[in-house]
C-alpha cells in the first residue's frame, strides 16, 4: 500500500503528532519516554563550526482504534530556516491493538530517534514530523555561537 497517496492521507487524517521534542538524548523504555536532559529550544556551540553534537527527536502520537493494525508511514525531517531539507529519517510503523483493551480505545505511539546534529553556525532549524507525507508537527530550535571553552592542561587548569 502506498501510504503517500491521497487515499493514505485521507485515511490517516485522524492521526496526529501530539508532541515533538528536540533534546540531547531520548529513548523509549517500557513505552515511556526517557530523556536524561529536557527538551531544548536553543543549542550553543562553543568553539569551531561546523560542530557535530549528539541529539534526539522524541514524538508521540494518538492513533484512533480504527487506525490500529494498519501500516503507517512516518518521517522526521530536518530543515534549515530557509526550508532546505538537510536530512530525512522515515519508517513504516503499525500501532497494534493489544488484547484486553476496551473496544474503541486508541493507542499512544511513541518515537525516539537518536542522531548526530551537524551545526554549521548560528541559524534556526526546524524538525518536521510527517504522517503519510503530510506535515503533522513542526518544532524549532536555534543554534547560537558561544565563547570558546578554555583549554585545560593535564591537571585540569586553564592556561
Amino acid at each position: 500500500m502506498d501510504l503517500s497517496s491521497s487515499v493514505g492521507r485521507e485515511r490517516l487524517a485522524s492521526v496526529d503528532i501530539d508532541c515533538s521534542i528536540v533534546t540531547a538524548s531520548a529513548e523509549i523504555i517500557l513505552n515511556t519516554f526517557s530523556m536524561p536532559v529536557g527538551g531544548c529550544d536553543s543549542v550553543t556551540v562553543h568553539g569551531d563550526v561546523p560542530a557535530i553534537r549528539p541529539g534526539a527527536v522524541a514524538a508521540a502520537s494518538h492513533v484512533p482504534c480504527r487506525e490500529t493494525e494498519r501500516p503507517m508511514a512516518v518521517a522526521t525531517e530536518g530543515a534549515e530556516e530557509n526550508s532546505a531539507t538537510r536530512a530525512t529519517v522515515s519508517a513504516q510503523v503499525e500501532a497494534g491493538h493489544r488484547e484486553g483493551m476496551a473496544q474503541g480505545q486508541g493507542q499512544r505511539v511513541r518515537f525516539a530517534i537518536r542522531l548526530d546534529l551537524r551545526l554549521d553556525g548560528p541559524a534556526r532549524h526546524d524538525v518536521i514530523g510527517r504522517i503519510a507525507a503530510v506535515e503533522a508537527k513542526r518544532t524549532s530550535f536555534t543554534v547560537a555561537a558561544g565563547p570558546p571553552r578554555p583549554r585545560l592542561d593535564a591537571r585540569g587548569r586553564s592556561g
